[in-house]
């Protein structure tokens, strides 16, 4: 029999857009990759890195082009990540909104 021990969650819905310092989802530079990262920062630190999930939950996206969003957690420590939008080719991003989990071990 293993040891259990309890698990800690943490989540939230966090929402980007044109008025956020950094932000050019917006504007269309060709072909190239478009990305917006952000800190997240965990309301309590985890004991060890959490595992993290990360999805898109609502976006505002220029009706002239292709939907094109992509959301990924990069950069993951016992209190925070990075929560990466990226887009590319013309799509143009106004806004996007992530819903995201963290679940690992609580700290002492």
């Amino acid at each position: 029999m293993s040891d259990l021990f309890p698990l800690s969650i943490c989540s939230s819905v966090v929402r980007f857009g044109t008025a956020d310092e950094g932000y050019e989802l917006h504007v269309a530079h060709g072909d190239a990759e478009r990305v917006f990262r952000a800190r997240i920062t965990f309301a309590t630190a985890f004991a060890v890195t959490p595992l993290v999930h990360v999805a898109v939950s609502g976006f505002d996206i220029d009706h002239g082009d292709t939907a094109r969003l992509r959301v990924a957690a990069e950069a993951i420590t016992p209190t925070g990540f990075d929560l990466v939008l990226t887009t590319w080719l013309g799509t143009k991003v106004y806004s996007a909104e992530a819903a995201w989990i963290a679940i690992g071990q609580p700290a002492a």
